[in-house]
């Protein structure tokens, strides 16, 4: 172990080794962090449960004309085939919670899916200490299941932003509760909404809550996601095989798409 002293300045202890990231430096991303703010999943954790399925009832079209008070704003149209407070199917998979609050914003999701397909490309971590099981919407952390952790957290932020772009044609801007205080809850997600799609054919005081909006105003560019080409295990079957294939712009979002209906085994490169 080594300090360094500068006057009367003490650094902290700190060690110089080839082991140095061995352990204890980014694994607790992946091991806590990442399986945590995971999105439209149960998470369990051994003896506890870090907090139950959340979201599955994803999402109204947000209104038009509004400024959301956590910074969205949705113009004079929603820009896609969907009306204003009509359910939007497909953006109940995937994701992961923003900081602080359980919005989902596109710049946020695509930019963790580079980076991590990135990691993936660069150091081939095969690192495994999660079970994610995306058919089932649980995650069992500190339970290996075989597949590394790295890819089966890129395709968790590939569902979010494929299923979005499906659905309405374009990138969404942000997913996020209508409601001031569903949007100040400090407890579960999973007590956010009622996790039942919206039917307003039901009497006020049975209805649900407000429900998460899909906000498509200032949407971001495909290219937020730059492809990758790391290769996918040929023997790990898709956990989902219902979507189709579609050619967008950015070719990593179009694999995705290739990947969830078990047609395509490598992500693309930059390149090509």
């Amino acid at each position: 172990m080594y300090q360094v002293k500068y006057g009367e300045t003490l650094s902290i202890p700190f060690q110089i080794s080839p082991a140095v990231y061995d352990r204890h430096v980014w694994q607790p991303t992946l091991e806590y962090y990442l399986p945590v703010q995971m999105c439209h999943m149960r998470i369990n954790d051994r003896y506890k449960v870090w907090h139950g399925l959340c979201h599955d009832d994803d999402a109204l079209m947000a209104p038009v004309d509004l400024n959301h008070f956590d910074g969205y704003v949705q113009g004079k149209s929603t820009l896609t085939q969907y009306q204003p407070h009509q359910s939007v199917p497909g953006l109940n998979v995937g994701g992961w919670h923003d900081a602080g609050d359980y919005d989902l914003r596109v710049e946020s999701q695509a930019t963790t899916t580079r980076m991590l397909a990135y990691m993936y490309e660069l150091f081939q971590v095969n690192y495994d200490a999660t079970t994610i099981d995306q058919a089932g919407k649980i995650v069992e952390m500190h339970r290996p299941d075989g597949k590394p952790d790295v890819l089966q957290q890129i395709e968790h932020g590939a569902l979010t932003v494929v299923g979005g772009y499906e659905a309405l044609g374009r990138l969404y801007r942000g997913i996020i509760c209508s409601d001031l205080r569903q949007y100040t809850l400090l407890g579960d997600g999973m007590v956010m909404t009622d996790n039942l799609k919206y039917d307003p054919s039901l009497k006020k005081m049975n209805a649900p809550e407000p429900l998460p909006a899909s906000w498509t105003t200032v949407g971001y560019l495909p290219k937020k996601i730059p492809a990758a080409k790391s290769v996918w295990p040929p023997a790990w079957p898709s956990p989902t095989a219902h979507s189709k294939v579609i050619t967008i712009p950015s070719p990593m979002i179009a694999w995705a798409s290739r990947r969830r209906s078990g047609n395509s085994t490598k992500m693309p490169s930059n390149r090509e």
